[in-house]
This record gives structure tokens, C-alpha cells and sequence, in this order.
């Protein structure tokens, strides 16, 4: 489900955010306060829901719940980054185990919020991750645009 489509200030496209929690009220409170932020937003209901959706769509920012039915936040974690490693992962969680956070972090979580967490958090945690995004998508950009030159030059060369 795509919450929103409206690219925050100074963005050309919005970045895409995937937020995936097994509790509908979290999960439509995420979708929304980002949604309202300018985020274009997928919700997915589980770990589950979150891998199809990662196979299917690039995504810049994954939030992601820890504890979920199927694949837990890690496992969605790992995921991502496999699909995009450049992606950004957040995981929340209502559990305070032993290694949760260090092996999110292990893994590449760009943060780890706790649970019950205010929103502020969150946006306090997206405002450092946008702007790697975005960087990230120009040099992308820049990388496609020099491939292109060289791929000119090398038919120029080949022509003559």
C-alpha cells in the first residue's frame, strides 16, 4: 500500500520508504507521519510482506519492527541490503535482549530505536538518512551519465 507520493523540499522525487510492523496502529503511524512528511510510503504487515515488496521496488529507507511473524527485522535487514546496499535500515523494537542492537548494527542498521518510542525519534532519525539518499541517487546518476560518454566513445572509436 503506498501511503504517499509528495517529494519533501528540495527533492525531486520522494525518497522511498518502506515501513514494516506487525501492529497495524504502529505501522499506519509511521506510514502517516512520514506520508505527511513528504515520504513516498509502503506499508508491509510482516517480515513476510516486507521481503516481496523489497523484490519487487527499490527502496532508500527501510524502518523496520524487530520482532514480526515470518522474517524478524534482521532478517529484513539483511534483506535490503542485499537488494540494495546503499539502502538505509532502521529497526525498532519492543524487545531490549542481549545483542539485538549490536547485531543490528553488525549488520548495517543506519539506527535502533526502542519501543515505545516518540515520534520525534523517527524524525529525528530520517533527518540524517535523507540527504545520504539523495546523495546517493545523484552519484548514481553521475556514474550512469559517465558509463553512457564512455559507452559513446568506445562506438565513436570503434566507427572510425
Amino acid at each position: 500500500m503506498v501511503v504517499a507520493e509528495a517529494a519533501p523540499e528540495g527533492v525531486e522525487r520522494p525518497i522511498r520508504v518502506l515501513v514494516a510492523d506487525d501492529e497495524p496502529s504502529i505501522r499506519q503511524l509511521l506510514a502517516a507521519t512520514l506520508a505527511l512528511q513528504g515520504y513516498e510510503v509502503t506499508a508491509a504487515r510482516d517480515g513476510d510482506e516486507a521481503k516481496r515488496l523489497l523484490e519487487r521496488e527499490p527502496f532508500e529507507v527501510v524502518i523496520t519492527d524487530y520482532q514480526m511473524p515470518g522474517l524478524n527485522g534482521i532478517d529484513v535487514l539483511r534483506f535490503a541490503k542485499l537488494m540494495n546496499e546503499g539502502c538505509q535500515v532502521v529497526v525498532i523494537t519492543g524487545r531490549d535482549g542481549p545483542g539485538i542492537q549490536e547485531k543490528a548494527i553488525a549488520y548495517g542498521a543506519a539506527d535502533y530505536i526502542q519501543k515505545p518510542f516518540s515520534l520525534d525519534a523517527i524524525t529525528r532519525a530520517m533527518a540524517s538518512l535523507p540527504n545520504e539518499a539523495v546523495e546517493r541517487e545523484q552519484a548514481a546518476t553521475e556514474s550512469q551519465a559517465a558509463l553512457a560518454e564512455k559507452d559513446e566513445e568506445i562506438e565513436e572509436l570503434q566507427a572510425a
